[in-house]
């Protein structure tokens, strides 16, 4: 994970011990912020996603033919499933922490 490397890699100086708090730190604090600006606003993707992926098919309703909005409604649809799955994973891993 390159969130991890690069966190580990940043040159600490002290002792063995101080320089493995130190990285612990890094390696915690950079876990964080990706938490904040990639899993976070997950749901609220999934929201969007959802919403958009609903409004498309409304539109292929009155014209199923559309080659543009079949494609578009593809994609929308493989973007929600990937975040789902996603959440779904994420969701089992809170809960064996437990």
């Amino acid at each position: 994970m390159p969130i991890v490397q690069n966190a580990w890699e940043l040159e600490v100086n002290g002792t063995a011990m101080f320089r493995l708090v130190s990285k612990l730190k890094q390696v915690k604090a950079a876990l964080k912020q990706w938490h904040r600006e990639e899993v976070g606003p997950m749901q609220h993707n999934l929201e969007r996603q959802r919403f958009f992926l609903e409004e498309v098919q409304k539109k292929l309703q009155g014209d199923p033919l559309n080659q543009q909005l079949l494609h578009i409604e593809s994609e929308a649809r493989r973007e929600y499933k990937n975040t789902l799955t996603r959440e779904e994973s994420m969701i089992r891993q809170k809960s064996r922490q437990n």
